[in-house]
């Protein structure tokens, strides 16, 4: 495993882009959120992205490395989708709010869906010190700030409390859709969402 001090700079590897290591990462992303990280192997992800073991190993030094990179991506497509809201609704906060909403609602209803990739992470891992596991407290931190922000943007008194309200809900609506017995739960989840906002905005 990757010791807390040594874990690999996803920002710097990425500036460092090469056919053959977005391969990998793109084939760890899918497999790794369809069947669990603990359930797909180096050999898989290698034989999948269609690389050398060598090829790997240059651009990976472990598995671990792999896994961190896999969530840190997960974090960074995660920001830009929230980049690209507010560029959308240009200080229309509460507009921004409502695309967060429509977005997961998108997600939890697709085919595929198998829950929070951070949430899973955590559940597979329990070692505190494996740098994903960091990689997705850095998420949920920045996600509950930003909510945050928007909150206190339209008005909404106690932001710092709405906030971590819609994120336990957000969290729930994606641990009840990942089971899938539970039917409009997309829509369920919208409702509230909303619902929440405006009552106290």
């Amino acid at each position: 495993m990757v010791a807390a001090n040594s874990a690999p700079d996803p920002v710097r590897s990425l500036q460092r882009p090469s056919a053959a290591r977005s391969r990998i990462l793109a084939t760890a992303d899918r497999l790794f959120y369809a069947e669990g990280i603990r359930a797909v192997g180096v050999d898989r992800v290698v034989s999948e992205a269609k690389v050398t073991r060598a090829t790997f190993y240059r651009h990976f030094p472990s598995k671990d490395h792999l896994i961190t990179e896999y969530l840190a991506g997960r974090l960074e497509r995660d920001q830009d989708q929230l980049n690209q809201l507010r560029r959308d609704h240009h200080d229309d906060s509460r507009a921004v709010l409502a695309g967060l909403a429509d977005v997961l609602a998108q997600q939890i209803s697709s085919p595929g869906f198998r829950g929070c990739p951070y949430a899973n992470l955590t559940a597979e891992y329990c070692d505190v010190d494996h740098p994903a596991r960091g990689i997705a407290g850095r998420h949920r931190s920045w996600f509950l700030s930003e909510v945050e922000q928007l909150l206190e943007d339209v008005g909404v008194g106690r932001a710092h409390i709405v906030a971590e309200q819609l994120v336990m809900l957000r969290a729930g609506a994606m641990a009840v859709a990942s089971v899938g017995s539970t039917p409009n739960v997309d829509a369920a989840f919208a409702q509230a969402w909303a619902a929440l906002i405006e009552q106290l905005g």
